[in-house]
C-alpha cells in the first residue's frame, strides 16, 4: 500500500466517482453535546461552519462527488438537531449554569442547524446523490449477499457503513476509478480487506482520510 497527500481539488481531478462519508463532512453531532463545557460546544459547532462552508463549493464545481442515500438519510436524520432550540432566561443557580455561555451556544446551534440544512438542500439540488441504473443495483445486490465476510466484529461496520463499501466497489467496476472519503476506521479496514481479496479493484478503488480541512491521505492499493 501507498499513501500520499492530496487536496479536494486533485482528488476531484484524479477520480471519476467520489463517495463521500457523513464523517468528513461534519463530526458526529454528538461529540458537541458530551463536552462538559459549554464553550467547548461552541467552539465544535463552529468547526461545523468552516466545514459547511469548506465543502458547499465543491457540490456546486465539481460533477463527481456523491453521497449515497444512505448517508443523505444519516446527515438529516440525527435526533438532537431535529428542531430550532429556544433560549429560556433562568434566575440565580440556573443563571450560572446556563447563563450567557449557554445563550451563546443555543444562538451558535441554530445557525448551524440552518447551515446545515442549506447545505442538505444543495446536495439534492446539485444531483450529488448517487442514483444507480438497474444493473447497478443488481450488482450491488448480489455484493450484499457475497461481501458479508467484510461485516465482521473488528470493523463495526454500521449498515451505512457497509453499503458505502458495497457501492464503492460497484461504482469503481461500472463508472470507473473510484475514491471512499472517510474518516471511519471499520470502513477503512472492510476497504483494506475488499481490495486484498478482490485483485481487480487494486487500480479501481482506493480509499481517503480527511487530516485538515484541504489536506487528505489518500491510500493506494499496488499489485
Amino acid at each position: 500500500m501507498g499513501s500520499k497527500i492530496c487536496t479536494l481539488e486533485e482528488i476531484c481531478e484524479d477520480y471519476k466517482i467520489v463517495l463521500l462519508d457523513n464523517s468528513v463532512i461534519l463530526q458526529s453531532f454528538d461529540s458537541c453535546l458530551r463536552h462538559h463545557y459549554t464553550q467547548d460546544k461552541i467552539r465544535l459547532l463552529r468547526d461545523q461552519f468552516k466545514s459547511i462552508s469548506f465543502w458547499k463549493p465543491y457540490f456546486i464545481k465539481y460533477s463527481n462527488i456523491y453521497l449515497i442515500p444512505e448517508v443523505l438519510k444519516e446527515l438529516d436524520c440525527r435526533a438532537v438537531e431535529n428542531k430550532k432550540i429556544k433560549y429560556k432566561k433562568r434566575k440565580g443557580k440556573e443563571q450560572e449554569r446556563y447563563g450567557l455561555p449557554f445563550k451563546e451556544f443555543t444562538i451558535n446551534l441554530n445557525i448551524y442547524l440552518k447551515r446545515k440544512k442549506d447545505l442538505l438542500k444543495l446536495i439534492k439540488k446539485t444531483d450529488s446523490i448517487i442514483q444507480l441504473t438497474d444493473s447497478e443495483k443488481e450488482k450491488i445486490k448480489h455484493l450484499f449477499n457475497t461481501c458479508e465476510y467484510l461485516k465482521n466484529q473488528e470493523k463495526q461496520l454500521s449498515d451505512v457503513d457497509y453499503s458505502i463499501i458495497i457501492n464503492g466497489i460497484c461504482l469503481s467496476q461500472t463508472r470507473g476509478k473510484t475514491v471512499i472519503l472517510s474518516n471511519d476506521g471499520g470502513i477503512f479496514y472492510a476497504w483494506r480487506d475488499s481490495v486484498k481479496k478482490y485483485l481487480f479493484l487494486r487500480e479501481k478503488l482506493d480509499f481517503c482520510f480527511r487530516q485538515e480541512r484541504n489536506s487528505f491521505n489518500v491510500i493506494t492499493c499496488f499489485k
